[in-house]
């Protein structure tokens, strides 16, 4: 049985991680004792670190990051100037903004983040209350500040 007698119901903790260890494990050896729950804590150890890696993994990185406006700009063949401006605000709420005169506002889901790529589900409001559903993939560069929408290159104005 047991190497050593229970006489009181006052038993010291060591003896009853002991006991305990016993009871699970089978053996009274302390080397053994020690191995086997060396042996549970590192992979619980293990799989508490997986599971705080997942939990990192599936964190939304961007969508903080591409809130602001962002213009992409140039000349036509004539010499006139035109440009494009993203507004991603809270809220998920977009507007988009060209000259020649053109306008969009509405409100975009992330559908998909997957390491620099975004993929953006955009509900533009129409006239009469009528929405109109169009998905975008945006590409994030943090180091020069830029984002790829639809393979072209829009800088941040604000």
């Amino acid at each position: 049985m047991y190497p050593f007698e229970i006489k009181s119901s006052m038993i010291p903790i060591n003896s009853l991680l002991q006991f305990t260890i016993y009871l699970l494990i089978g053996t009274s050896e302390p080397l053994t004792q020690l191995i086997i729950v060396m042996n549970v804590l590192f992979f619980v150890i293990v799989v508490a670190y997986y599971l705080v890696i997942l939990d990192k993994r599936n964190r939304k990185k961007h969508t903080v990051f591409i809130q602001g406006t962002w213009q992409r700009k140039g000349k036509t063949e004539e010499g006139e100037e035109w440009y494009i401006n993203y507004t991603f605000k809270k809220g998920n709420k977009f507007e988009i903004e060209a000259v020649p005169e053109w306008k969009s506002r509405g409100v975009y889901k992330v559908l998909q983040e997957i390491e620099n790529l975004l993929v953006l589900e955009l509900h533009e409001l129409l006239e009469e209350g009528q929405k109109k559903i169009e998905r975008i993939s945006i590409g994030v560069e943090r180091k020069d500040e830029r984002l790829v929408i639809n393979n072209r290159i829009y800088q941040r104005i604000a």
